[in-house]
């Protein structure tokens, strides 16, 4: 292999560009996948709903998948970097280089098609259903709130985050803290008036990880 590096200040200009576009477009595109899906999911809703969010698989998808995106756009944009930088690939490693750059791109083709199929894994909570859409593919279901059998609530051991989790008589589980807590706080008596009319087991062994303010909340069952 060959380099032909650029000097002087005009050099100068090159390498950093080049690095900004090797790093930089990675990660922007890898914020606003993460970032960006669950910020939609809500959207996918009836305005009337009161909390939205992942499901877990929807969760996993949309982070893997912005992951791995990220890092097959790093690896095609150091490509386009090192194209830029005047630096030459002999012939006889040409074909690797090129089956390299395919492979690639069907690695993040496929990482894409993961963090779609995540923003299509999702719940919708309103005062009289749950409707959960367990993927595009995937007919939703929705529940009762009769169907809720237990409620958890406490708080993360590890950064006192807010929990709160409802699991469903057919065992499924929909988490309404950590990420989705700011959409629940604002929420938070509607969702208890719905769980109030109806019996359920409540859950209270993480609420010793809490702060003062979210250990008298969740003390006491939602009603």
């Amino acid at each position: 292999m060959t380099i032909q590096s650029p000097s002087g200040p005009g050099g100068a200009k090159v390498g950093v560009a080049n690095y900004l576009i090797a790093t930089g477009v990675p990660t922007i595109a890898v914020l606003v996948l993460a970032v960006g899906g669950h910020s939609f999911q809500p959207l996918l809703c009836s305005p009337d709903t009161l909390v939205a969010g992942s499901t877990m698989f929807g969760f996993v998808g949309i982070f893997i998948g912005a992951l791995l995106t990220g890092l097959g756009l790093f690896v095609i944009c150091t490509a386009i970097a090192i194209r830029r930088s005047k630096i030459s690939v002999l012939p006889v490693y040409r074909p690797i280089v090129v089956t390299i750059l395919v492979m690639t791109i069907i690695w993040t083709g496929l990482s894409l098609v993961l963090w779609i199929a995540g923003l299509f894994a999702y719940y919708c909570i309103g005062s009289q259903a749950i409707v959960v859409h367990p993927s595009s593919l995937a007919s939703a279901v929705i529940y009762e709130w009769s169907d809720v059998s237990d409620v958890r609530a406490g708080c993360s051991r590890r950064n006192g985050d807010p929990r709160f989790a409802l699991r469903m008589k057919d065992g499924r589980d929909l988490q309404l803290g950590e990420f989705t807590w700011s959409r629940l706080e604002r929420h938070y008596a509607e969702v208890g008036a719905a769980l109030g009319a109806v019996p359920y087991a409540y859950d209270t062994a993480e609420v010793a990880h809490c702060s003062p303010e979210y250990r008298e909340l969740f003390s006491k069952r939602p009603s």
